[in-house]
């Protein structure tokens, strides 16, 4: 389903800006009127092959999740430190990666042409996500520009930080798993092979155990072809959720009914919405635009379409901690402490701070699974290579025993 980059007035006024996925514009027009906004511009957004494809946030992009961070901070410290727009712009075309200076020429040519910061950033929607656009305009409507790149900066840190543990989490389990398989490949398809020959010459039964493995061996193009058909399964599976909304959200409600899986997505993904939502209420942005940035930051669908629901109440004038009390998978800390903030008048500063408590709570969790599954995969993957290795020896010292006979 194509994105559509948009910008639209609300009910107030207050400009919005951000994607929005559509099967036409005019479907994202009537999407944009269901919310209560007024679009004035709509254009698709071209993904660019080239380069990283980010998830979380941003979206898809020439540059890495590390490379937008170093940007992003980079310009902060220009803009804090006082430097005009267009000069901290050329800073920034003139050095760090290539993609960086690319990016800093292209936005210091859009400004040097009269348009605003978040006029320009809109322009590159493959690489800006509606959250920054939509912090980057408030930003610029309070004069705090360079206070909210910094605070862009700190949230897009945090997410590259977390993907990072996650992959450094699964490289050890992953390396296992490969190494098993080649040597269950060399067994089954290099020592096998060279052994029995040895007994059939000879006229003799093989051993049960070799018998066994040389069954499985004589089987591996069948396991071979299985195996190709489920990655290619998968690989069709991936393809169509990214086209068919409704195949991926039965999915990502099946995954969020796994038994410890479901439970850590749904706490991860609710403290991607809850940092992004505060993050934005405390940049100025209005509610209705923020809550759907915040709502568009998570990837769960099964997760995503009860939020759509609550967008609606809050539009009907609920206040956001009952709009969001219905969520099912929505954490109730999140709402409890929610409602501490608007009781306070700072429901943003508070759910920046349960953000940081769930996002802790996840990294916990994930790390004593970690913990846990390094060694039972150890266990196992010894006890299937080990167990095959010793029937194979098994099999070559009672090779002796046919040379006495």
């Amino acid at each position: 389903m194509p994105t559509f980059v948009y910008r639209a007035f609300g009910s107030g006024g207050d400009l919005a800006e951000g994607t929005l996925e559509g099967s036409s514009a005019g479907a994202a027009e009537a999407e944009l009127t269901r919310r209560g906004l007024t679009p004035f511009d709509m254009r698709e957004q071209v993904a660019n092959s080239a380069g990283t494809r980010m998830g979380g946030l941003f979206g898809p992009g020439q540059m890495s999740a590390d490379g937008l961070v170093t940007f992003t901070r980079d310009f902060a410290m220009l803009r804090e430190a006082g430097v005009p727009l267009d000069a901290a712009l050329r800073v920034l075309s003139a050095q760090g990666s290539a993609a960086q200076r690319r990016l800093g020429e292209a936005l210091l040519a859009d400004v040097l042409d009269g348009r605003s910061l978040s006029e320009a950033l809109t322009k590159r929607g493959g690489v800006f996500g509606a959250e920054y656009i939509n912090a980057v305009a408030a930003g610029e409507a309070t004069g705090q520009v360079g206070a909210v790149l910094r605070q862009l900066a700190e949230v897009l840190g945090r997410r590259a930080e977390l993907r990072s543990k996650i992959r450094t989490a699964l490289v050890y389990p992953a390396l296992l798993v490969v190494l098993a398989m080649a040597s269950t490949a060399v067994v089954l398809l290099v020592l096998v092979p060279g052994i029995t020959p040895i007994f059939t010459d000879a006229g003799k039964p093989l051993p049960a155990g070799l018998r066994l493995i040389v069954g499985i061996s004589e089987w591996w193009p069948a396991w071979g072809a299985a195996l190709l058909g489920l990655a290619g399964a998968i690989g069709m599976a991936g393809v169509r959720m990214r086209h068919d909304s409704a195949f991926k959200a039965a999915i990502d409600g099946a995954l969020l009914r796994l038994p410890w899986l479901g439970r850590w997505l749904a706490q991860y993904e609710s403290a991607r919405f809850a940092r992004t939502l505060g993050f934005l209420i405390t940049s100025g942005v209005p509610l209705m635009p923020a809550f759907a940035s915040a709502e568009a930051s998570i990837g769960n669908l099964a997760l995503r379409q009860p939020l759509e629901h609550a967008a609606g109440k809050i539009r009907d004038g609920e206040s956001l901690s009952r709009a969001l009390a219905p969520v099912a998978r929505l954490p109730r800390v999140i709402i409890d402490m929610l409602k501490v903030g608007e009781e306070a008048g700072k429901p943003g500063e508070m759910l920046v701070q349960v953000a940081k408590m769930l996002e802790r709570q996840s990294e916990q969790r994930m790390d004593r699974a970690m913990a846990l599954l390094t060694p039972i995969l150890t266990l196992l993957i010894a006890a299937v290579v080990g167990s095959l290795i010793m029937t194979v020896m098994t099999a070559i010292l009672s090779i002796n025993d046919l040379a006495i006979q």
